[in-house]
């Protein structure tokens, strides 16, 4: 029977690896397949997320989204407004993006600076409280309302 190899044995490869599980302690050697299952749990999961954006992406390339308007709101949970215009980009999306929420002037031109800066189609912004002028202004902006 083989001596049973180190803790801190150097792994090099699969075969040895297996020769240093048949070996280790039966604590270590438990340990270690349990973080190997927990690593390929987390690989298949992985590849599955990004199989649905890929998906996803497919899919939104294929919509025509010249009607579209897309209200923007720059703080959302997950995802910030500067990825997913960046995002939106990369999707091929050619509607109107219009910000929604809370925000100065400045970061007002800031968003309209990026979204034009990634050929998107700005159309302006929507802040509390809503009024029916505001909401007409950024509708014929799309070209969605005529007077």
């Amino acid at each position: 029977m083989p001596e049973p190899a180190a803790p801190d044995a150097v792994v090099t490869s699969k075969t040895t690896l297996t020769e240093f599980l048949a070996t280790a302690p039966e604590d270590i050697s438990s340990g270690i397949l349990e973080r190997l299952q927990e690593a390929e749990l987390l690989q298949n999961q992985l590849t599955r997320a990004q199989e649905r954006e890929k998906i996803a992406q497919q899919r939104l390339e294929e919509l025509d989204t010249s009607q579209v308007l897309l209200l923007l709101d720059l703080h959302m949970p997950g995802i910030n407004g500067v990825e997913l215009i960046q995002r939106l980009r990369q999707w091929r999306f050619n509607g109107h993006v219009a910000l929604i929420g809370h925000f100065d002037h400045q970061m007002q031109d800031t968003a309209e600076r990026l979204v034009d800066g990634y050929g998107l189609k700005w159309a302006g912004t929507l802040t509390s409280p809503l009024s029916e002028h505001k909401v007409r202004t950024i509708l014929q902006a799309c070209g969605g309302l005529q007077d």
